[in-house]
């Protein structure tokens, strides 16, 4: 099984003016596909670094590649755009 989640991490507007992702905020996007064998066993396999706007929809195909794998992910991550 294979978890699939986004987190945005804010930044200093100030500092990173590329990340811009509202008028008032900057930020990275962690995009991140994890391997989940059992409790002990669980490591990341995929981690893609964005600017914060970017849509998780744009990297779903990235992170859910395989046919024989059970992918676990929120609804949110499904329809964003």
């Amino acid at each position: 099984m294979k978890i699939i989640d986004s987190s945005t991490i804010s930044l200093c507007l100030t500092k990173y003016k590329w990340a811009t992702f509202r008028k008032t905020k900057s930020g990275v996007k962690i995009h991140l596909r994890l391997v989940y064998q059992n409790e002990q066993d669980v490591f990341p396999e995929k981690v893609i670094v964005t600017e914060a706007k970017a849509s998780n929809c744009t990297w779903i195909d990235v992170l859910i590649n395989e046919t024989d794998v059970t992918y676990v992910f929120d609804q949110i991550m499904a329809f964003s755009s």
